[in-house]
């Protein structure tokens, strides 16, 4: 839920394509989540494979806050 808030409030200022501004969303979550505040300790390996899983997350909140709006 925090991060649909998040995301949805960058959508509304006009960022609507997350695919291309994934890297941009990734430091706005991890700088405002809570439960990624540890994320910079993960050794280099670990962190560079959760930036992937991370980053795919995020193209789908894109894509269910492309639907939701368009739904709207």
């Amino acid at each position: 839920l925090l991060w649909e808030a998040i995301l949805a409030a960058e959508t509304v200022r006009g960022k609507k394509d997350a695919a291309a501004d994934v890297d941009s969303w990734l430091a706005l979550l991890l700088a405002q989540d809570p439960l990624l505040a540890a994320f910079g300790q993960l050794p280099p390996a670990a962190r560079q494979r959760e930036r992937g899983f991370l980053k795919n997350s995020i193209k789908g909140f894109a894509g269910y806050l492309t639907e939701r709006a368009a739904d709207a």
